[in-house]
């Protein structure tokens, strides 16, 4: 299998590198090969580290709190910004 670097750790690379502030700073990454026994024998697995993200959580897969119950004119302002 041919090593590839997804475009998300490119992107992290350079944010990082211009130390951009709107998004969160990369850690660190690796990338590894699959041995026989993983899902992809083969296959490659990226791992990507960044820092915290400021702010609250909207949500996840598993819940929809608290962004549903924030008034309409605020997740407007979620959804613009």
């Amino acid at each position: 299998a041919r090593q590839h670097t997804p475009l998300e750790v490119v992107a992290f690379q350079q944010f990082s590198r211009q130390t951009v502030t709107c998004t969160p700073a990369l850690l660190d990454s690796k990338q590894e090969q699959q041995g026989d026994t993983d899902h992809m024998p083969g296959g490659f697995i990226h791992t990507i580290v960044w820092n915290i993200v400021p702010g609250i959580r909207l949500g996840d897969a598993c819940s929809e709190k608290p962004f549903w119950h924030l008034a309409h004119e605020e997740r407007d302002l979620i959804r613009d910004a």
